[in-house]
């Protein structure tokens, strides 16, 4: 049986010096992430980037510039593995990340 999981940030301002770690996946545990929602809530455009870091592998990075108050969706169906990590970088700004999959315990 599966659970669904959410990760909300708001009010964030990760600079381009440093990444945020928004979810890592548990031992023992599979995730599907759905969807990815990212709002640009500061007054001018910015860069987003979105890693995915899957074990072993070149982390993979989602690229967005944003307008001002413009949202974007990715929905999406992305698989995680214990260890695998989604990492969160946004340039010019303050944003707010949404993350909604499902987690499926071994």
């Amino acid at each position: 049986m599966s659970n669904i999981f959410t990760r909300r940030l708001v009010g964030m301002s990760p600079s381009s010096a440093s990444d945020l770690v928004v979810y890592t996946t548990p031992a023992s545990t599979q995730v599907v992430v759905r969807n990815i929602l990212v709002s640009n809530t500061s007054g001018s455009s910015q860069i987003v980037q979105l890693f995915l870091e899957l074990a072993g592998n070149t982390p993979t990075v989602l690229f967005e510039t944003l307008a001002a108050n413009q949202v974007f969706h990715l929905d999406t169906r992305i698989g995680l593995n214990p260890g695998d990590q989604l990492h969160y970088r946004a340039f010019g700004g303050s944003s707010a990340l949404t993350i909604t999959g499902f987690v499926f315990p071994d």
